[in-house]
């Protein structure tokens, strides 16, 4: 989790102030994935920063400015449940090459991964690709 307490008010300061705050990724799981690995339906491709801080904050794991959201007032409360946010759902048929290939094109600029993270998604990429090759 490479976001500071400084990057968390950030991104609650925008929601409080009703500012796009960018969309989240998620992959829909095959189903035969779904059984092994714990009933996930849904792979985050984008947006864990900023969806683990959503459910943090909303959870009372840390304050905002003073508060925790069980002590906002109901108005603001209601704000931030209530914000829209955008999000894609890509197919299930989305092959892991195409998933690590957009993971690493929107995680190479703006707060990006930690260098293991990122590291780590190109091997992978590089393994899909050499699959591919030996078909």
């Amino acid at each position: 989790y490479p976001w500071t307490a400084a990057d968390r008010e950030k991104l609650l300061d925008s929601i409080f102030a009703g500012r796009n705050i960018g969309g989240f990724i998620f992959r829909v799981m095959p189903y035969d994935e779904t059984l092994t690995n714990g009933g996930f339906l849904y792979e985050i491709v984008d947006g864990k920063q900023r969806l683990s801080t959503i459910c943090d904050f909303y959870e009372n794991r840390f304050p905002y400015r003073g508060y925790f959201f069980n002590d906002l007032p109901a108005k603001d409360q209601y704000f931030f449940t209530d914000f829209t946010v955008s999000f894609a759902d890509l197919s299930e048929n989305i092959s892991t090459k195409e998933v690590l290939q957009i993971f690493l094109v929107l995680n190479e600029s703006g707060h990006p991964c930690e260098a293991s993270v990122m590291d780590r998604a190109k091997e992978l990429l590089a393994e899909e690709i050499a699959k591919e090759e030996q078909v």
